[in-house]
C-alpha cells in the first residue's frame, strides 16, 4: 500500500473536484481543497506533498500558485490539469526533474493514479 499523501487540489469546476477528491480519499490521501487562486494561496501555509491544480482558475492561473507554492516547498510534486493544450503532441507530459506533470483533459483516473506515483516517487497500487 502507497502512504498516504497530503494533497491541495485546486479546481474550479466543483463537480470535477468533489470526483477527485473521492477518488484520492479512497487510496488514503489527506486532501485540502480549493476552488480559486485565492482559496489556494491561503492553504499554503500548510505543507504538502502534492498540489494538483487547473491551470485556468477564475482569478488566475495555475503557473502562479505553483510559483507561490514552491517559494515556501522548492521540492512540491505538482501536477497541471488542463483542457488547453492543443498545441502539445502527446495528452500528457511528465518533467520528473521538476516533479511536474501535466495532464490533459479528460484523464483516467488510473492515469492519475500512475502520474502520482511518477512524480512523489511512490509505489502504484491498483
Amino acid at each position: 500500500m502507497e502512504q498516504a499523501l497530503i494533497i491541495l487540489l485546486v479546481e474550479d469546476e466543483t463537480t470535477y473536484a468533489q470526483l477527485l477528491e473521492l477518488f484520492l480519499l479512497d487510496y488514503g490521501h489527506q486532501i485540502h481543497k480549493a476552488h480559486n487562486l485565492a482559496d489556494a494561496q491561503q492553504l499554503l501555509e500548510n505543507k504538502f506533498d502534492l498540489l494538483i491544480t487547473d491551470m485556468n482558475l477564475p482569478d488566475g492561473d495555475g503557473n502562479q500558485l505553483v510559483q507561490l507554492a514552491r517559494e515556501k516547498w522548492p521540492d512540491l510534486a505538482v501536477i497541471f490539469m488542463t483542457g488547453y493544450m492543443n498545441n502539445v503532441k502527446i495528452s500528457n507530459k511528465i518533467d520528473q526533474e521538476n516533479k511536474t506533470f501535466f495532464f490533459k483533459k479528460p484523464f483516467s483516473l488510473k492515469q492519475l493514479l500512475e502520474g502520482i506515483s511518477l512524480i512523489t516517487q511512490q509505489p502504484h497500487c491498483e
